[in-house]
């Protein structure tokens, strides 16, 4: 059927492993924010695709520990998918504004907050105000 050197389960394999790569490295350097809609479907969809064809690349070359693993990040990104579709669609998805960063999703501080003094300190420096130490 198909062996290790299989042209078929590389390809296969390697656009699986790239859509995974991709939206990872998107999230890290904070070009998806995971918060805010849609960025967290594109990257939940985006990991139910490479799971798939990664799952599919290891059972090609019957590689079963791979196919084991790569099928239960499939499984949990479908889960996943369902999570936040399910939710949005119900009406009680928290969306953010598309202008929102890392730093601005949680933008109110709570008294409970061990850094809520630190919080409203840098708001008001923000807003041009003089805060004294």
């Amino acid at each position: 059927m198909f062996s290790t050197e299989s042209p078929a389960s590389v390809a296969v394999g390697s656009v699986g492993v790239a859509f995974m790569l991709v939206v990872y490295i998107l999230n890290l350097f904070g070009v998806l924010i995971l918060e805010r809609w849609p960025d967290n479907v594109i990257y939940s969809v985006s990991n139910v695709i490479g799971g798939a064809l990664a799952t599919a690349a290891a059972a090609m070359i019957f590689y079963w520990p791979t196919v084991v693993f790569e099928g239960a990040w499939f499984l949990g990104s479908v889960l996943g998918t369902y999570r936040i579709l399910h939710k949005y669609y119900r009406g009680d998805y928290r969306k953010c504004p598309p202008s929102a960063t890392k730093g601005d999703i949680n933008d109110t501080a709570t008294t409970d907050s061990p850094f809520a003094e630190e919080q409203a300190h840098g708001d008001a420096l923000k807003e041009g105000a003089h805060v004294e130490a």
